[in-house]
């Protein structure tokens, strides 16, 4: 081949590459725009279908052990998940109004913090103005607050019987389909399962010990705090941080509060979410994931950007299944090596290798 025709096809490759790379981010913008505006929709559905995993082992159990006709097995499974959303409702909603009832105090509270925020200003030579900074405290409305927090408790609620109706259209799917799943599939729902099921059953002694100890120490609302830590340990890291300094603006507007309780609030709980996150869980899931924390820690962000702390929460569903589709194609592989966070000489093995459809 001549110069000039080496020139040109070198060209016309870099036209192609270019192109490429343009319709693949002109085609994640409006992917992404079209996740954000179907938020209200999608979250619920990708709820319901993770949710299906945690009910098809019930849902076989009650068939197969209990003898009981598929229908009724899958009709008990959703009531009984149904209750367990109900439940779970109630109790913030009691939680929230023992908040409200007891909003004076915390007011009262609050003012005498305040007083001695301003006393140990000025007797290092700060000039605060006292009168102006208890009228804002006056003026903030604790029954707006505890309503925007039952507010967010029937969202919750309407959320739960969304899910719970995709739910019943996709266990009646799965359990009418008679097609076996591909490799890919059940490679995705072996991780996924897997994944689920561990993190639930860790999450739920996060959730346990820590509402104990809460409870132990007398802090009110200690079951509220106890289920938000059991949800907000599917964030990894920044949700066990946050379950953490959660208590802490209520225990420190605790008229009996002590020294001793304040730093036992923040200690304890904090040892349960280390010893669970970094100790316990990385031996019990190993390495079935295959992610590496920096996919984790961008798709955290980027999931949190379009659908907010619900988009937290499924991150890291979302990101290893997202690995396995790329990892099934030959063409995408390396993305799915490099979300793994395999090294340079793992991913030049991998491309000398041959192809599983080309032997």
């Amino acid at each position: 081949m001549n110069p000039q025709a080496r020139s040109l096809a070198l060209t016309e490759l870099t036209n192609q590459r270019a192109q490429t790379i343009s319709l693949v981010v002109i085609a994640s913008i409006l992917g992404a725009a079209a996740l954000y505006w179907l938020k209200p929709v999608m979250i619920p559905f990708i709820l319901a279908f993770l949710l299906t995993y945690l009910l098809t082992p019930l849902i076989q159990f009650l068939r197969d052990r209990l003898k009981m006709p598929s229908g009724g097995a899958m009709l008990v499974s959703i009531l009984l998940c149904g209750l367990l959303f109900y439940a779970i409702g109630l109790l913030v909603a009691s939680s929230v109004s023992d908040l409200s009832k007891n909003s004076t105090a915390y007011q009262t509270k609050l003012g005498h913090m305040v007083d001695d925020g301003v006393v140990w200003l000025e007797k290092r030579g700060f000039d605060v103005d006292e009168t102006s900074i208890k009228k804002k405290i006056a003026a903030f409305n604790w029954g707006e607050t505890a309503g925007q927090l039952a507010n967010g408790v029937i969202t919750m609620l309407s959320n739960g019987f969304l899910i719970l109706i995709f739910a019943i259209y996709l266990l009646q799917g799965s359990l009418h389909s008679t097609a076996r799943a591909g490799p890919v599939r059940e490679k995705i729902e072996g991780r996924i399962k897997r994944y689920i099921s561990i993190k639930i059953a860790l999450s739920a002694i996060t959730g346990i010990l820590t509402a104990s100890i809460l409870a132990v120490l007398g802090i009110e609302a200690a079951l509220l705090f106890g289920t938000l830590a059991f949800l907000l340990n599917f964030i990894p890291s920044v949700g066990s941080i946050i379950a953490t300094l959660l208590p802490l603006p209520l225990v420190l507007f605790e008229p009996t509060v002590t020294t001793t309780t304040l730093v036992l609030t923040l200690v304890l709980p904090a040892t349960v979410h280390v010893v669970i996150g970094n100790v316990v869980e990385p031996k019990v899931m190993g390495n079935s994931l295959q992610l590496h924390p920096i996919t984790i820690l961008l798709s955290l962000v980027f999931w949190g950007m379009l659908w907010g702390v619900p988009g937290m929460l499924l991150a890291v569903p979302i990101s290893a299944t997202v690995c396995v589709l790329l990892d099934s194609q030959s063409g995408t592989r390396p993305i799915a090596r490099l979300m793994s966070g395999e090294s340079e000489d793992e991913l030049s093995k991998h491309a000398e290798a041959p192809s599983p459809s080309s032997t």
